[in-house]
């Protein structure tokens, strides 16, 4: 999928900020600029499946971070565990004692982490069905190469990964792949949109998806562009009259920006987004911090 297009913006590379959007007029406040697609990978948390709409998504009522060397060396046991899988489910004999098979039984028997499970599951699925659409989807976007809060988190996608290929469909194992599974933890760090009850702060934080025509949005303390999910789509719109050539930014702290101070937004920012906000706001507030002594 390519970048969004419009008559209202252009998808532009922005100086130490990627890509972002910008307008190619002046925008009257209140006018719709995006409506995305449904998202290319999602989940639903286990404890809201029973009452969410897998759907529209409707809803009735201090830890050690993995480097980069630690998620290649896991990913790639856990490629070996899922090729002993593969062998085993067309190998007939009982070769009980083989090493590489009791590793890769012990994967799938540890414990399943089911809201991981079907992130990884829906992004296989939406590869198997739109492949093309997939990879100019997916692989256009901002990538997390160390995504893992843990080496929980790590395992328990290394270990969704071994329970996905000895469960899967034999036409869907070319899909189940180790680089298609890392690309949706890489891409889910820093383009995700959670998906909550209500509004944009909705008190229930349901789960996340991935919608690649909204992630070209860069973040500001002060946005100029608001959310709304309609079913399981994103509406955006400009909350004041626009100028041509300004960006248009969303808020990532989902209206938390308003309560916190400069020092507070940006340590957020940096702990889950992995950049130091240098927007308007951020950089007036923290020459007047220094001023002020």
């Amino acid at each position: 999928m390519s970048p969004p297009t419009s008559d209202l913006f252009s998808v532009k590379t922005i100086p130490g900020a990627g890509r972002g959007i910008i307008a190619n007029c002046e925008i009257s406040k209140d006018t719709t600029v995006l409506n995305s697609e449904p998202p290319v990978a999602h989940v639903l948390f286990r404890e809201y499946r029973k009452e969410v709409c897998a759907q529209c998504f409707l809803y009735d009522r201090g830890h050690h971070r993995p480097n980069i060397e630690e998620i290649d060396q896991r990913w790639k046991k856990a490629q070996g565990e899922a090729d002993e899988h593969v062998r085993s489910r067309s190998d007939t004999s009982n070769a009980l004692n083989d090493p590489g098979r009791k590793q890769a039984k012990r994967a799938v028997a540890s414990s399943i982490d089911s809201d991981i499970l079907g992130y990884l599951l829906s992004g296989i699925l939406y590869h198997d069905q739109q492949p093309d659409r997939w990879r100019e989807a997916v692989l256009t976007l901002a990538m997390h190469d160390e995504p893992y809060s843990t080496t929980h988190d790590l395992e328990a996608h290394c270990n969704s990964f071994a329970q996905l290929s000895s469960i899967m469909p034999v036409s869907l194992l070319r899909t189940c792949t180790v680089q298609i599974c890392r690309a949706l933890a890489a891409v889910s760090s820093h383009n995700a949109f959670g998906i909550r009850s209500g509004g944009e702060d909705g008190e229930e934080y349901m789960g996340y998806g991935v919608y690649p025509s909204a992630s070209c949005f860069n973040h500001s303390c002060h946005p100029n562009v608001a959310k709304q999910r309609v079913g399981n789509v994103w509406r955006f719109w400009v909350t004041e009259d626009v100028r041509q050539e300004d960006e248009l930014c969303i808020s990532y702290l989902g209206g938390d920006e308003k309560d916190l101070n400069v020092r507070q937004r940006r340590g957020h920012l940096q702990e889950v987004w992995g950049f130091v906000c240098e927007c308007a706001r951020c950089q007036r507030e923290a020459k007047a911090s220094q001023d002020g002594g």
